[in-house]
């Protein structure tokens, strides 16, 4: 460890490590007091964001499957907020917004619900500094991902997931949905201490709208990174800059 500082992570299941050991199902819900069951997932610095810090910082990772910036409330989530009131966390990771904007909410809506969850953060741990992502990317694809021409922005998912929010991943140029939500992040618009492009290492870059192919598919289901690219994604910012 490099310093006595407590990073606590807020996220989904990519901040969660979906994609990255052996699947998406099966972690449990430590909150909750049940047991993971195989295949596990995020047993050990798994996901990118722990991938990032491991060995460098103790953490404590909140974040749960499915998971929306709406769920991250004082009300909401009790649980987590005892554990951090024993721990209190000196910086934190909000990784959050995708499955807002997978349910229809606006980016709008997405920005109003991380900017409370930091208000929250920030009104409870003093001095605590707050560090939101960049939301990555959703599609569909009649090759498994293999390609730029067969992903698209409709349907339903191969694994069955059913998205009613495709008008929210459809734009590219900063004005609407994933888009305009990122833009504003990386603008600096949302009052957070820094931000992490962690988009930025997964979407394709001539097409921001999908993953990227350049070494084989980033995603085997749309919504999760593969695991080479979680380690892609956790090489997205240093560290010892954001947490020393």
């Amino acid at each position: 460890m490099t310093s006595l500082h407590t990073i606590a992570i807020f996220g989904d299941s990519v901040a969660r490590s979906a994609g990255d050991k052996t699947g998406t199902t099966g972690q449990g819900d430590y909150l909750a007091g049940t047991s993971p069951t195989a295949p596990y997932i995020n047993i050990g610095n798994y996901g990118w964001v722990e991938r990032s810090i491991a060995g460098l910082y103790p953490y404590y990772n909140l974040s749960v499957a499915g998971k929306t910036a709406a769920a991250y409330t004082a009300a909401l989530m009790p649980k987590e907020l005892a554990i951090m009131d024993k721990a209190p966390p000196t910086h934190a990771v909000i990784e959050v917004g995708v499955n807002d904007l997978m349910q229809s909410a606006s980016a709008a809506t997405v920005e109003t619900r991380v900017k409370n969850l930091m208000a929250l953060l920030r009104g409870r741990y003093s001095g605590i500094k707050c560090y939101i992502t960049t939301i990555t990317p959703v599609s569909n694809s009649s090759d498994s991902w293999a390609t730029l021409g067969n992903q698209f922005l409709s349907g339903t998912l191969p694994n069955g997931t059913v998205i009613s929010g495709w008008a929210n991943f459809t734009d590219n140029t900063g004005t609407s949905g994933r888009s305009l939500y990122n833009a504003r992040v990386r603008a600096g618009l949302l009052g957070a201490d820094n931000f992490i492009d962690v988009a930025a290492y997964c979407e394709d870059a001539t097409d921001n709208r999908f993953w990227k192919t350049t070494a084989g598919a980033a995603t085997g289901d749309g919504i999760h990174p593969k695991q080479a690219t979680h380690t892609d994604m956790a090489g997205s910012y240093d560290p010892e800059i954001y947490f020393g």
